[in-house]
């Protein structure tokens, strides 16, 4: 089921509208949130300092200045002068260089045959893409349509339990915790896997969370959850967020 966009393509002028928008929102919930959503960005806007107004004829004696610096003749820096100088010399430099930091390397790598595995760890801590279920191929990041799924591993640190919480227009849809796994939500190890389904229009934002304790499930709200998870002491990150048309 859709979310309800009236106030997105109507109600941004309510102020111009009949009567008939007016009723609609008082009895949608959706378009209320909106509507609170729009308010308070509204009000941190008026609160930006103004810009700096820059002083009269800047733009003209810029280039007024890099026009004189173009006609003055540049005299070759020291370094310019030794590079002039190896100029008859570079190729046996070069070989020189590029053998002394392969010897380097060799020495300085242990000397293990076990091959490489690039994986979750607590250097990449939180990876996530857009997979497209219709051509089985991860789409660009910046947005997804209905019917996408987003794919998450995280890493969770040992003797903690971690939770990923997913909200649209400020609503809980989607929840993967260390203690409550399923069908779009495994653990294996240290590594928390969730497949999250898209469903609907509108902004998806995450919310992952990190505790020594158990995590339960709130539901109050984007704001609403984060701050009750910070007020627990717990950990919280907010790794993604991703418009879906």
């Amino acid at each position: 089921m859709r979310d309800c966009k009236r106030f997105e393509e109507e109600g941004l002028e309510v102020d111009m509208l009949p009567e008939e928008f007016a009723q609609h929102l008082q009895a949608c919930e959706e378009c209320r949130q909106a509507q609170t959503s729009y308010g308070n960005l509204t009000q941190l806007l008026g609160e930006c300092p103004q810009p700096a107004v820059l002083p009269l004829g800047w733009k003209q004696n810029v280039w007024r200045a890099i026009e004189t610096q173009q006609r003055q003749p540049q005299a070759p820096s020291l370094w310019d002068r030794w590079r002039m100088a190896l100029r008859p010399y570079r190729w046996a430099v070069g070989g020189f260089a590029t053998a002394a930091l392969l010897g380097l390397l060799f020495f300085a790598l242990p000397q293990n045959t076990t091959p490489l595995k690039i994986g979750i760890s607590k250097e990449t801590a939180f990876a996530w893409n857009v997979f497209d279920t219709a051509t089985l191929q991860i789409r660009n990041a910046g947005a997804a349509k209905v019917g996408n799924q987003i794919h998450v591993e995280a890493y969770v640190p040992p003797a903690s339990q971690a939770a990923l919480f997913v909200y649209v227009q400020n609503r809980l849809v989607f929840s993967c915790a260390s203690l409550a796994l399923g069908q779009h939500c495994q653990q294996a190890q240290n590594t928390l896997k969730a497949q999250i389904p898209l469903e609907h229009v509108g902004l998806y934002r995450a919310l992952w969370v990190v505790s020594s304790k158990p995590l339960s499930m709130l539901g109050q709200g984007f704001d609403a959850d984060t701050a009750a998870f910070l007020n627990a002491g717990a950990n919280i990150q907010h790794p993604f967020s991703v418009e879906v048309y």
